[in-house]
């Protein structure tokens, strides 16, 4: 009970998955075969009365529902059609002269001979029931009247369709025009129904699929597969519904998309699965995917280079595509060995369309069930499952991508601003005064001290090389080449004021942080903190870190200002560009506290987690 009160909701969409599910394969499996029940009482249907053999073997009565394999030689059939009424089972007597039946050949051709007479075609104008039969159709027969139909059945497809007889004589009635046509029709309309929707699904994911490429989603490779797998199943059901033929007249084409759709099918969640796998298990499973691919190509180009007939090499497709399953169910289970819950619930239903493929293989092969029916139903499963899933990830996936775009767009406009901010940091630093002030300096030098004045222009065009080298420099750089700058400047302010003191008190050097970040501090302490002195005073440059941070203080003795009227970064150089761009490129901040007639400290505290990544990245 605690569970059930701890996630009712979970419950519920499970109870609600499994009886639709349960709903859709009853639909799907009721409509395989509606039985006479479901004819139209304007036509009657009919039955097959008397005996028949295999081969050579001798004949033997014929009882209703018994099943007669198509694949162990031709079948004769001897006896002759009683006629009767669909809805209440009436019987009405032989099948009179001049009465039309409609003769189902799913996969085979036939004779047909009346009193012992010369076997002949069903019709003369039709040789479609011959036996080059290739595909699912209705042959109308006139009968003669005869007292004794002899009808002689045979499968050209020798490697497989057991259940052709079966389907011959299951579906024996008389043709009532369109009202008959209509009703075979409606026997296929569950399979029919089913396809069109699939199809349907599978454009709406293609298509957003599209729309993902169009608008530069990436991630959406599962959404192609997922797409394709659901479209091949949706062909699938549609040309395997009963009456195919009905509103797709040609008969080879039909059984080739039924073919194709079914191969195609297996390849895409071949595919789909193998990429979902990891490790070395993907290596493989992503090779068989390929080799299933150049073999499917194969065997789609065999009916055209051989005489070997397109429904023929089937079963050897089969069997190919059943040992590729056997494979990649081995790989599913090693896969869910090592993997996480989420890595195990993906190969359980990865196992489930393969496992259930080699169930059909082995069943019908034995004869316990026809087609592909576990195949079916487990993909109905697994399509509903899917649904649910996809109906809440899609957009989620959809929205997750396109805020990802958004914040890719955010961080295109904050790389522009830093990059506005550097070059308004690197203009604010070469204030045409100071460079004035500087070559006046040089000029004095040059006349009285040229060595002096050397080292200058040295330190100054090292100066100008930093700041202008920022405007290029996306990305941190070490504490020690932003000291290296400092020091360039600094050497040449104390030419100019020579009674200033820099002192440094560096115990940590080897982390980043953004260039011209420490020396516009500097200076501000030097413009604004000892300038304002009458004589003397100390800069102060410490370096340190602590367990979380890396730490930057620059300190003056200098006339100070008060902090308790605000502080307006506007007025002081590059203070604003500093801060953000420490923020955005290291998360880290800058702190500045001040008193008058005492000085100013700036800090600037670097979190070591940031400072790690970038070392990564760089």
């Amino acid at each position: 009970m605690k569970f059930i009160k701890q996630k009712p909701k979970k419950i519920y969409v499970g109870i609600c998955i499994v009886i639709l599910a349960i709903i859709l394969c009853f639909f799907v499996y009721t409509g395989r075969d509606y039985g006479n029940q479901a004819m139209n009482a304007l036509y009657l249907s009919a039955e097959f009365q008397g005996e028949y053999k295999v081969a050579e073997d001798d004949f033997k009565p014929y009882v209703k529902g018994e099943h007669i394999p198509a694949d162990k030689g031709d079948v004769t059939l001897k006896g002759n059609f009683q006629l009767f009424v669909p809805t209440t089972g009436e019987k009405v007597g032989v099948a009179p002269e001049g009465v039309v039946l409609a003769f189902y050949f799913n996969h085979i051709g036939g004779e047909v001979s009346e009193d012992g007479g010369e076997f002949r075609p069903f019709d003369a104008e039709l040789d479609a029931a011959s036996e080059d039969m290739c595909g699912k159709m209705y042959i109308g027969y006139v009968c003669t009247g005869a007292e004794e139909i002899t009808i002689k059945l045979k499968n050209p497809h020798k490697l497989g369709n057991a259940y052709a007889v079966d389907d011959f004589l299951n579906n024996l009635n008389t043709y009532g025009g369109t009202d008959f046509e209509r009703d075979m029709l409606n026997r296929g309309s569950a399979y029919r129904i089913f396809g069109i929707v699939l199809i349907l699904f599978a454009f709406m994911l293609l298509g957003t699929a599209i729309f993902s490429i169009l608008i530069q989603i990436k991630g959406t490779t599962n959404l192609w597969y997922v797409g394709f797998c659901v479209l091949f199943a949706g062909i699938y059901f549609l040309f395997k519904a009963h009456g195919v033929m009905f509103f797709s007249q040609i008969i080879k084409f039909n059984t080739r998309m039924t073919v194709a759709s079914m191969m195609l099918y297996m390849l895409a969640i071949t595919a789909f699965i193998s990429l979902s796998l990891s490790g070395k298990s993907k290596k493989v499973g992503i090779s068989l995917a390929v080799f299933v691919l150049l073999f499917d190509m194969a065997f789609m180009m065999m009916p055209l280079v051989s005489n070997v007939k397109f429904y023929d090499a089937l079963p050897v497709w089969s069997v190919v595509q059943g040992v590729i399953c056997v494979v990649v169910t081995v790989l599913l289970v090693l896969n869910c060995i090592k993997g996480g819950k989420n890595q195990k619930m993906l190969s359980f239903f990865g196992m489930l369309p393969m496992s259930s493929f080699i169930f059909d293989i082995v069943g019908v092969s034995l004869g316990l069930w026809k087609d592909g029916i576990v195949s079916e139903v487990v993909f109905i499963l697994i399509f509903v499952v899917s649904l649910i899933v996809l109906l809440k990830i899609v957009p989620q996936n959809l929205n997750a991508a396109i805020r990802a775009r958004e914040l890719e767009t955010e961080k295109m406009i904050l790389n522009a601003k830093l990059a506005e901010s550097r070059i308004s940091t690197m203009i604010s630093q070469i204030q045409p005064h100071f460079i004035y002030n500087t070559l006046g300096t040089i000029e004095q030098l040059c006349i009285t001290e040229p060595k002096a004045a050397s080292k200058l222009v040295r330190n100054f065009s090292l100066y100008l090389r930093g700041n202008f080298s920022e405007l290029d420099n996306a990305r941190p750089i070490t504490f020690s080449q932003e000291m290296n700058h400092v020091k360039h400047y600094t050497d040449i302010e104390q030419v100019r004021f020579p009674d200033m003191t820099i002192q440094y008190d560096l115990c940590s050097v080897e982390f980043l942080l953004p260039a011209l970040s420490v020396q516009p501090l500097v200076e501000n302490a030097i413009k604004h903190g000892l300038m304002g002195l009458e004589e003397g005073g100390i800069v102060t440059i410490s370096a340190y870190e602590t367990e979380e941070h890396y730490v930057v203080e620059v300190k003056d003795d200098g006339v100070g200002f008060d902090m308790s009227v605000g502080y307006d970064e506007t007025k002081h150089v590059g203070i604003k560009n500093i801060r953000g761009r420490i923020e955005a490129m290291c998360n880290g901040t800058l702190t500045i506290k001040s008193e008058i007639g005492r000085g100013t400290k700036a800090t600037i505290r670097i979190p070591k987690e940031a400072t790690a990544n970038d070392s990564n990245n760089s």
